[in-house]
């Protein structure tokens, strides 16, 4: 997706995936000890990232749009929340090394000519023993219209991650179908990772 369509996405009045954290972060949350510096990757509006701030965490949040970025730092700013933003796009961005404890990925999808590449970086950017908080669309998405891309080859599997992300722990990996209830854009059943 481009960065006009993200702009476009995020221009509205509302929030576009609505003002609560995902489920799942907020499920996982118990795995980040307080004082972690977190990357929010994708986070758009900034709902995952504010929230992660409550938690005695160091937020870092990357998205490729501006427009969203801005509605997240007034949003943050709003709440006395501190993050440092920062607007790249993820499959171009040069990814520090050894400096987060952990990566937040909910719902950011990349080609499959950037997505092994992205993921391992993001191994890369992680200190010993950090991890990675990953929710995205499966390939069986498509029978849904509650949100994700359209395009098979952006959705994922779980082979596909472990893959991805070999010589990590899994702590936690099932596809699964579950309700999204996260604005207007992620609605109804949905088939995830």
């Amino acid at each position: 997706m481009s960065q006009q369509f993200w702009d476009s996405r995020y221009q509205q009045n509302v929030l576009a995936y609505g003002d609560l954290p995902n489920d799942f972060l907020v499920k996982s949350a118990k795995y980040l000890p307080p004082g972690f510096r977190i990357l929010a990757a994708g986070d758009g509006e900034g709902r995952n990232g504010i929230w992660l701030t409550e938690k005695q965490l160091e937020v870092w949040a990357v998205d490729y749009s501006l427009i969203g970025l801005k509605k997240a730092k007034y949003w943050a700013d709003s709440q006395n929340r501190q993050i440092r933003f920062i607007c790249t796009d993820l499959s171009n961005w040069k990814w520090p090394n050894d400096f987060f404890g952990a990566i937040v990925v909910i719902f950011v999808h990349f080609p499959p000519g950037e997505r092994k590449r992205v993921h391992h970086s993001m191994i890369a950017s992680l200190k010993h023993g950090g991890m990675i908080i990953l929710q995205c669309f499966h390939k069986d998405q498509l029978k849904f219209d509650s949100g994700g891309p359209k395009a098979e080859e952006m959705l994922y599997t779980l082979e596909m991650l472990h893959h991805d992300f070999q010589g990590m722990k899994f702590v936690e990996a099932e596809e699964c179908e579950i309700d999204l209830r996260e604005g207007i854009f992620h609605s109804g059943k949905a088939a995830v990772v």
